[in-house]
């Protein structure tokens, strides 16, 4: 510590009005008020412990989340593909997972370590020994570090979680060794996280669904650049907690429908009162930083250096400022009439956050010592941030401070006469004090300057002396944040026993922020409230993402799903919107089980317990696998995976590999969905897939309608006028359309088969450069119309003739049955009776018959004889 060779002015016992007064400058490079504590430090780090033996399967997890300062457990039942493992990894984030490395379970583990690397390449994999994980040990952890508010209650819940604790047990062992990292005791908030009360989707899904997925990483999953999640459309949120808290829990829908029915009140609440809506979200832009002021708090043997001394001094301060205006929330909260919005406001009523402020209060200054957010004045908060009196020290040296910006200001007024024009000071992390001349100088400088730099029209220098005083407010300035720094470290040794509300304040805010940030989007798009029963329906349903993102309005469409219909097939040419629609569909599921409103006019939904989607599929050059081999991998976990209350979107299933093939596997997924209670929509180019509908009763057939001049076809007038009566462009358009092969999209969902004309060479006919491509290619398909026609006239005689044989003989038993119920007017029936039959046939079989060379007469020679008994 330096300390002051001048004597202090009558001023040095209290902040002057030079400090007072608002301090402003340019922008500053340098250290800001809120720089993290440590570089070294991650975000988050996970540990990973696996069952053996009968309990392989299970999977144990233990976060420690740096942001959120929580720790998260949770423990659930996974595949052999650790699907339900990936998209938790998914919705953490860690940089570094910890899992078992063991001479008894190789297999295991470079199994779990491939499927973690393939998922999650950004996440580094550190193999800890396994007697490291030990159930015993994370008990005793875990008893020792949770907060007073978890109980015995919470101890007893974990009991059960035997990996999740041994993970537990890694994770603090590694903290301790590898960053040295130590906890205060009662100080670390434990969050159980419960995979078994939400819906389940595999990672994949949430990728190709763009459920998290935003601009910068779209690509990396396949998407067009530039393609928007579902997370961005309701990312409204003020806080980072908020934030947190939503992308989780689009991760992890809720499936119990009460839990919902809560949500939605409040999102109506806050719709319904608009004022309410604004307080709420005025007040949550001061609750920004509540997690790492946290984190400053509960750490043992703090860093000392004056980086961690300054961050220490911000978030007091902040946590001050967010105790103040705490009581503020607290009336707003009160004026809803919703149930969770006034249990959220009960947490509010802690005694213990009054403590808190009191011992703030008795420590800190009250005096607002400036206004402006510069780097100058962040130092200047630090610098009087603690009450005069408590310290001599350092009372002192804020005295030599006071003295030191006096004479800087002595210099700044100096050479605003000289030169007479405007004239200021300001501190930057890499010049120091430095003086700015505002305005274009063309005047002579002193020699005393030993720095002179150009901005704009300003022009700053920095003299001999302005150097010295910038040094020894350096040094003064460091004095001053270690002293402050420890006074603050006894302080929050106070404070520790009351911090466990901190806690449940982190989870009221979060709630709260997703909640108004529903609000805000629901009331910005005119969504609708979601209802929910044992089908699914409904009206004029729009893609979130494209009714906020999209260049033009969406076309809305219905969707309807029941017990008695519960597979869906769709089909229609390319570009038509049918995988938009099968994204619209999971991502309106997802919406309504996360509490929020959905695009639509009316709509009701099942609960799902599991989505799972096949969207899109690559090959795999690492593994070995082709894009069909990956897509059939992941039908094969669909398949295995399904329940009776899923939700299972396919796009183009099977079409990576040969027609017939894959019109086989093809319908034989499709069947196999037709055998299960679960929801299933499908997509596909493949016409002959629609003929299951005729097998299976519970599939429905759709199309996307468009309107298409096809050269090729024969009936294309016919089939323009039929579809112009449902989807009416402009005439200009249609003239057009007779000219030159091209397509209207309605994007308009109809019942029925899309009609299967060449769409294909039609978009391809759009490029000049394929003009001789697409010619050949018309007479090709000329050439397999004529072919397959042909083909299909030659098959129908076949049904046409068995189909005449079992008509005549049904009508032959029919006669033989009257003939032994009434002998006696047997021969008269008879007459009468071929004569009808004769007729019948005729008029049904009269074209089939001039086709077919071995039809079967229609003219019978001669009756059946039949001896009387």
């Amino acid at each position: 510590m330096v300390k002051s060779t001048r004597r202090p002015s009558s001023r040095s016992t209290s902040t002057s009005s030079i400090i007072r007064r608002q301090i402003s400058g340019p922008p500053t490079v340098g250290r800001t008020e809120n720089d993290d504590i440590d570089q070294r430090c991650p975000t988050a780090i996970a540990a990973i412990c696996t069952g053996r033996g009968d309990a392989k399967g299970t999977i144990g997890v233990c976060c420690y989340d740096f942001s959120s300062t929580t720790l998260i457990l949770s423990e659930f039942s996974d595949f052999l593909s650790y699907s339900r493992l990936l998209s938790k990894l998914e919705t953490l984030s860690p940089d570094e997972v910890l899992i078992p490395a063991s001479n008894n379970a190789i297999t295991e583990r470079i199994r779990l370590s491939d499927a973690i690397a393939a998922h999650h390449s950004q996440i580094k994999i550190v193999n800890i020994h396994r007697k490291y994980f030990s159930p015993e040990h994370g008990r005793e952890q875990l008893q020792k570090l949770m907060t007073n508010d978890h109980g015995q209650f919470l101890l007893h819940r974990l009991d059960e979680k035997y990996y999740c604790m041994s993970a537990c047990a890694a994770l603090f062992r590694y903290l301790e060794h590898q960053y040295e990292m130590f906890f205060f005791e009662k100080s670390i908030h434990i969050q159980i996280q419960n995979s078994e009360k939400c819906a389940f989707f595999d990672l994949a899904s949430a990728r190709y669904l763009g459920i998290l997925v935003d601009f910068a990483s779209s690509n990396q999953c396949g998407l067009a650049p530039g393609f928007q999640s579902l997370y961005s459309i309701l990312q409204a949120t003020k806080t980072k907690m908020g934030g947190r808290t939503l992308r989780a829990n689009l991760m992890e829908p809720l499936i119990d429908v009460n839990s919902i029915h809560y949500r939605q009140d409040a999102v109506e609440n806050l719709i319904d009162d608009e004022k309410l809506m604004f307080q709420i979200q005025t007040i949550l832009l001061h609750f920004t930083d509540v997690e790492r002021i946290i984190l400053a708090c509960i750490q043992e043997n703090p860093s000392r250096t004056v980086a961690a001394a300054e961050k220490r001094i911000t978030m007091i301060n902040q946590l001050r400022r967010i105790l103040d205006i705490l009581p503020t929330l607290q009336q707003a909260l009160e004026q809803s009439t919703c149930e969770l919005l006034k249990n959220l406001c009960s947490i509010l009523n802690d005694q213990r956050f009054q403590v808190i402020l009191d011992l703030l209060n008795g420590q800190l200054t009250t005096e607002q010592t400036v206004s402006s957010n510069g780097f100058l004045a962040s130092k200047i908060r630090r610098i009087f941030a603690i009450r005069n009196g408590l310290d001599e020290r350092l009372d002192s040296l804020r005295a030599d401070v006071i003295v030191l910006i006096d004479d800087v200001e002595l210099l700044e007024k100096e050479f605003s006469e000289r030169f007479s024009m405007p004239v200021r000071y300001n501190l930057t992390n890499a010049r120091g004090f430095s003086l700015e001349i505002i305005g274009e100088f063309k005047g002579v400088l002193p020699a005393n300057v030993i720095s002179v730099a150009k901005r704009q029209k300003s022009t700053f220098i920095t003299t001999l002396q302005l150097a010295h005083l910038s040094d020894r407010f350096e040094l003064l300035y460091n004095d001053i944040c270690l002293l402050t720094d420890q006074i603050i470290l006894i302080l929050l040794a106070k404070l520790r026993p009351h911090f466990g509300c901190m806690y449940k304040l982190v989870e009221a805010i979060s709630i709260i922020d997703m909640i108004q940030s529903f609000a805000e989007v629901t009331k910005a798009r005119d969504y609708v409230r979601p209802m929910f029963g044992p089908n699914t329906k409904i009206s004029k349903a729009r893609h979130p993402v494209i009714d906020l993102f999209g260049q033009q309005k969406p076309i809305a469409n219905d969707i309807e799903l029941c017990k008695e219909m519960n597979v869906i097939l769709v089909t229609g040419p390319n570009m038509s919107g049918k995988s938009t629609y099968l994204r619209q569909i999971a991502l309106l599921q997802i919406l309504a089980q996360i509490g929020c409103f959905v695009p639509a006019e009316q709509a009701r939904f099942r609960i799902v317990h599991e989505i799972f989607s096949k969207i899109r599929q690559h090959d795999n050059l690492f593994t070995g696998q082709s894009t069909f081999s990956s897509e059939i991998n992941h039908i094969s976990f669909i398949l295995s995976s399904m329940t009776p209350n899923s939700m299972i979107i396919l796009d183009e299933i099977c079409s990576s590999t040969s027609t017939n093939e894959g019109l086989a596997l093809a319908t034989s997924i499709t069947e196999t969905l037709c055998r299960s209670q679960a929801f299933s929509i499908i997509a596909t180019h493949l016409q002959q897939l629609t003929s299951v509908g005729y097998i299976h009763r519970n599939l429905a057939n759709y199309h996307f309608d468009v309107i298409y001049n096809d050269k090729i076809s024969s009936d294309v007038d016919s089939d323009l006028t039929h579809r112009s009566r449902h989807f009416h462009p402009p005439q200009a358009m249609l003239n057009r359309l007779q000219e030159q092969n091209n397509i209207i999209y309605s994007y308009t969902l109809r019942p029925g088969i899309c009609k299967d004309l060449h769409y294909g060479i039609a978009l391809a006919s759009q490029i000049e450069d394929l003009q001789t491509v697409v010619e050949l290619a018309k007479c090709v398909a000329k050439y397999y119309i004529r072919k397959k026609e042909s083909v299909m006239n030659q098959l129908s005689n076949i049904p046409n003739l068995l189909m005449k044989r079992v008509i005549i003989m049904k009508s032959f038993c029919d006669l033989i049955y009257d003939v032994l119920n009434n002998a006696i007017q047997f021969i008269e029936q008879q007459r009468v009776y071929l004569e009808n039959f004769q007729k019948r046939m005729h008029q049904h079989w009269s074209i089939s018959s001039e086709e077919d060379d071995d039809d079967i007469p229609i003219e019978l020679t001669s009756s059946p004889t039949i001896e009387n008994e």
